[in-house]
């Protein structure tokens, strides 16, 4: 059988197009979106059998039946675990472990796969706790930050704060865009931008009592993203639920520093250089963020220490050894 690794999942985004160029790198590589392909069609059939092993991003609907069939056939099956596949945020209904029949599903796409990776010490706790049969088959595997200093550095803005979200319903009420709202509204002097896409499904909720000084810039290429991070004082994101919260890292090797409530991985990831505020009361976010002072020697400390942590090289080197030991000859 030639060596071929198919990589699924359910939507496209760039973590997911990052890891399909890493393994690309090192291995014949085809990707299937199961949203715009179908979760069933001859292609899908096709690439499983003609593949040595299929990659899979998060436990789900969408994956329960090429991991079933990838055994089947005697593929070598590795599952990328999102924070939603483990988490249980009953406050808002987030997260499959708290809910039956998806739970069970992600469960068997779980005991299907050889090889189960995470992104953090915390969702490596969740998923023990969701799922005890992955502790012999875990890898805990940070996510790659690929870091893009701007050509020109844009001047820092003391006033500007930003919010990177794709924001669709779940997310809306999962990063408490509601409580950024609020603390827009109590800090009229200073600039509130929102990045990502906004889409239809939520639109109106965030439009509605959205202050004119809370506006989103829609979505933005990595090229310009960065530039936010360089040119943006504090990036806001007072989540419920973090599996990873690859924002939040990306904003401080930027020298953005990172405000955040705590939750999930948020602390964990952020090596502690983050500023916590465990309060859903705006009252209490605005005075911590009028209150905030550093000096650009600190905030380069900080993007330092987070740089050096996060080599671009460690996610390739760690996932070169997973499929090394699912039996894949690495190039």
């Amino acid at each position: 059988m030639k060596q071929k690794v198919l990589v699924l999942a359910n939507f496209e985004i760039f973590f997911i197009r990052d890891d399909t160029d890493i393994i690309r790198s090192f291995a014949p590589t085809e990707f299937y979106n199961t949203t715009e392909q179908g979760l069933i069609s001859f292609r899908l059939l096709r690439e499983i059998f003609s593949c040595s092993h299929i990659y899979i991003w998060f436990a789900s609907a969408h994956s329960l039946f090429p991991a079933l069939l990838s055994r089947m056939f005697g593929k070598k099956v590795i599952v990328v675990s999102g924070g939603y596949d483990t988490a249980r945020v009953g406050e808002i209904n987030y997260g499959h472990a708290g809910n039956g029949l998806k739970g069970i599903v992600s469960k068997l796409v779980l005991k299907f796969a050889q090889k189960v990776i995470v992104n953090s010490k915390h969702s490596e706790k969740e998923m023990l706790n969701f799922y005890p049969g992955a502790k012999k088959k875990l890898a805990v595997i940070p996510h790659r930050i690929k870091h893009r200093e701007p050509s020109v550095k844009p001047e820092r803005d003391p006033k500007l704060f930003i919010t990177v979200i794709r924001m669709n319903k779940m997310n809306y009420y999962r990063k408490k865009v509601s409580l950024l709202k609020e603390i827009a509204k109590r800090m009229p002097e200073f600039n509130f931008r929102h990045i990502g896409l906004v889409l239809p499904e939520i639109e109106q909720e965030f439009n509605n009592n959205r202050p004119d000084n809370f506006i989103s810039v829609g979505h933005q290429d990595e090229e310009q993203l960065w530039e936010w991070y360089y040119k943006a004082s504090l990036l806001l994101a007072p989540s419920w639920h973090e599996g990873f919260g690859l924002t939040t890292v990306e904003a401080l090797a930027g020298g953005c520093i990172s405000v955040i409530s705590g939750a999930g991985a948020q602390d964990e990831v952020t090596l502690g250089e983050a500023v916590i505020i465990e309060s859903d009361d705006p009252d209490e976010w605005v005075k911590t963020l009028k209150n905030f002072s550093i000096n650009a020697s600190e905030r380069e400390q900080k993007r330092k220490k987070i740089l050096d942590f996060y080599k671009e090289s460690n996610r390739v080197e760690q996932l070169k050894k997973v499929f090394e030991e699912t039996g894949l000859a690495v190039n």
